[in-house]
């Protein structure tokens, strides 16, 4: 089972919360994660936005697509997300961190 999971429900996430160095070291696991490296730079970037804003103590976040998309720097006023955030999904779903 992977550490890194994403909610996909409507109920909000209640996890632990995170601290500072938690948060530290999911994102040295992750860049240290073979199965991290073998994704392109754009799904990189949406994975280490998404634990460094929103990951508890278990590596575990819930958020919409289209704020996770204007975090990492789409701009276009809260529509719907662009096809490359779901690209990043599931591509870490295809190799396990997700």
């Amino acid at each position: 089972m992977s550490p890194y999971k994403v909610g996909a429900s409507r109920v909000p996430h209640r996890g632990r919360h995170g601290t500072k160095a938690g948060t530290l070291n999911l994102l040295r696991e992750l860049a240290q994660d073979e199965r991290f490296r073998c994704l392109n730079s754009r799904a990189r970037d949406v994975l280490y936005t998404g634990v460094l804003l929103h990951a508890d103590a278990d590596g575990c976040w819930q958020v919409r697509r289209a704020i996770w998309a204007e975090e990492c720097g789409w701009k276009c006023g809260g529509q719907t997300s662009p096809p490359w955030i779901g690209e990043a999904i599931r591509a870490a779903k295809g190799c396990g961190l997700l």
